[in-house]
């Protein structure tokens, strides 16, 4: 018998086929002795329209408002440039998924997407809309070395275990999708009289927009004012030089010129005496992106 395994992207899954020595391609998967490994293309499946679930949603009207089905399903991703077909790449691959999952010699299921909340949706999405009942295991990887996918392939978790990580990114989703359809609809009816153009709404886009606007105002209201700082070169007996900056009440900063002057006139030519020293080693890490 073997195992299916399932990747992200065509790349990850060449990857694992050379890792596990997979050397025969077929339409969509490579196949070995022990495992089958075929590839997604990211997500495959998106959400129902609002549409889809009941027709009279074709047309916004505010007293249909807010919308929120009673069970949230799947369907085969849109093609990007035309909304109202599917996307055929993807619907082809799920076709072969599909096929390949149902062969009678596979007995059970390896999903290797991204170990973190959108590619634990990525892989449970595709059992969901299955309805798969063969057990799911997790390669819990991010890396796709040789080395890595070996230590992976022996150290695999049953899917269910991954409760918790499937909640995130599913409730991710249904809040993406509740927020963006009954916001943008609403706001758009109520707010965009003259103008046939949708005033979207995300659960990322608006308080990103928020934060560009609060930036806007700041820089359009910003009265600019003249400050002063007393900064001083000192060397040591070694002959060390080193820069120091005037601080008092942990402010650097002066409103009038006089005080650091004055304190100018007492520190000049005098010797001064380091009294503690500290030197920290840190490591400064961007902020995360939106997600």
């Amino acid at each position: 018998m073997k195992k299916i395994i399932i990747a992200e992207k065509p790349s990850v899954a060449k990857n694992i086929a050379d890792a596990l020595g997979v050397k025969v391609r077929g339409n969509g998967y490579f196949e070995g002795n022990d495992y089958i490994i075929t590839w997604a293309f990211g997500h495959l499946l998106q959400l129902f329209d609002a549409k889809d679930y009941d027709e009279n949603m074709r047309a916004w009207r505010l007293e249909r408002f807010p919308f929120i089905p009673e069970k949230f399903q799947y369907k085969v991703k849109c093609d990007n440039v035309n909304r109202n077909s599917v996307d055929k790449g993807a619907e082809k691959q799920l076709n072969i998924i599909k096929s390949l999952i149902d062969r009678p010699d596979v007995d059970g299921i390896i999903s290797a997407t991204d170990f973190d909340r959108e590619g634990q949706v990525i892989g449970d999405e595709l059992f969901l809309y299955f309805n798969e009942k063969k057990p799911v295991f997790r390669m819990l990887l991010n890396e796709w070395t040789a080395e890595e996918v070996k230590k992976g392939i022996s150290n695999l978790k049953p899917n269910e275990q991954m409760k918790s990580l499937q909640d995130a990114g599913i409730g991710r989703q249904w809040a993406d999708w509740i927020i963006g359809i009954n916001l943008t609809s609403v706001a758009t009816l109520r707010y965009n009289f003259n103008d046939k153009k949708t005033l979207n709404i995300g659960r990322v886009l608006l308080p990103t927009l928020k934060i560009i606007y609060d930036r806007d105002k700041e820089i359009e209201t910003f009265q600019s004012s003249t400050y002063y700082k007393l900064v001083a070169n000192f060397k040591t007996k070694d002959n060390e030089e080193f820069e120091g900056v005037y601080y008092e009440n942990d402010n650097e900063k002066f409103d009038d010129k006089e005080t650091p002057e004055n304190i100018v006139k007492l520190l000049e030519d005098k010797d001064a005496e380091i009294i503690e020293k500290q030197v920290d080693k840190k490591k400064d890490y961007p902020p995360l992106l939106f997600n």
